[in-house]
């Protein structure tokens, strides 16, 4: 890709904007395919509502709170993991996802109201920050 994943979407949201741009999505072990935006992700860090996905082919639900681009030039989102996930260890936690990674985002139709603790929207791992709680 000629502008790299973290360009495109530096040059399609710009600060904080509305207009979407798909994010590739790979089929999973359960053959879910299809494309999200990053508006997409950026509404739901707004409006506090709870997603779902799938991430290394295993579905996690988390709480989103930043959107940002990490140090190694990637577009991530920095969420909360309330279920799924892990096969072994604890599935609740922070997470940092790439969302070059992430298949089947939707919202779950819930929404959460507190900040968790130990959140930073000044995360350090990200070089720059599209939006956050």
């Amino acid at each position: 890709m000629v502008w790299g994943y973290a360009g495109l979407v530096r040059k399609t949201l710009g600060s904080y904007g509305e207009r979407p741009m798909a994010v590739p999505t790979r089929r999973t072990k359960q053959g879910v395919k299809g494309t999200f935006s990053a508006a997409d992700v950026q509404r739901a860090i707004k409006g506090r509502k709870v997603v779902g996905f799938f991430y290394y082919g295993s579905y996690r639900i988390v709480e989103p709170f930043c959107l940002g681009v990490s140090q190694t030039g990637k577009v991530v989102l920095r969420a909360y993991q309330t279920g799924g996930g892990r096969e072994r260890g604890s599935s609740r936690g922070w997470r940092l996802f790439d969302l070059e990674k992430v298949s089947g985002f939707r919202t779950t139709g819930q929404k959460f109201e507190s900040v968790r603790p130990d959140y930073n929207p000044a995360d350090r791992q990200m070089k720059e920050i599209y939006c956050h709680v």
